[in-house]
């Protein structure tokens, strides 16, 4: 059970807005890039430091800031007691902010935050999963799985960036589907006084 004056809905909206950052942050910078190729890249190319400058900074900071605001949503999560999923999202807020620290020109510890971060967004389809006991996000982890067999097997496309974004757009429905749940459940839990507290202005 969470604590009293522990707000879901703060929790989603923080989470929310770690994801507009970083997506956000993401796009603005493929915008910026005439170079980008969706086919040929890979997203982590746009926050290479010495070869792309103009991108590096909207790219990084992008996945840095929203990084560590899903470390402080995933915080909030543990603080309503929901301890299942909480690992899920820590752990992908780290590996965003590891993966705009340690950019490309980490070379191999940047490949190995990349494959953390990817990693934990997998990990986190499969708590979800359990959550919601539904095997729809595990379908989803596959076809996020798919992708990646077939750009390291098979060279298509040659360069990550689908795949990346495969994964991450794979994640984003179900963790909406989990928040509306939580929250919802939540409130159907709390008593009457609890009910009051979260209504009232602090």
């Amino acid at each position: 059970m969470g604590l009293t004056g522990c707000s879901c809905k703060i929790a989603f909206y923080v989470l929310s807005l770690g994801l507009a950052l970083s997506l956000g942050g993401v796009l603005l910078a493929v915008g910026l890039a005439d170079w980008f190729s969706w086919t040929n890249n890979a997203l982590s190319d746009l926050g290479h430091a010495v070869r792309h400058r103009d991108t590096a900074v909207v790219f990084n900071s992008a996945l840095m800031l929203g990084g560590s605001l899903f470390v402080l949503g995933s915080g909030m999560l543990l603080c309503i007691g929901e301890r299942l999923v909480f690992p899920g999202f820590f752990l992908s807020g780290l590996g965003m902010v590891l993966v705009g620290g340690f950019d490309e020109v980490y070379g191999a510890v940047h490949f190995a935050v990349s494959v953390f971060l990817f990693a934990s967004l997998g990990l986190l389809l499969v708590l979800i999963a359990f959550r919601l006991r539904s095997p729809l996000p595990i379908a989803s982890l596959v076809v996020g799985a798919v992708a990646w067999a077939l750009h390291f097997g098979a060279d298509l496309p040659r360069g990550a960036a689908i795949p990346e974004i495969v994964s991450v757009i794979a994640v984003l429905p179900w963790a909406f589907s989990f928040f509306i749940g939580l929250c919802k459940n939540r409130k159907a839990s709390m008593t009457d006084d609890e009910l009051y507290l979260a209504s009232s202005p602090p």
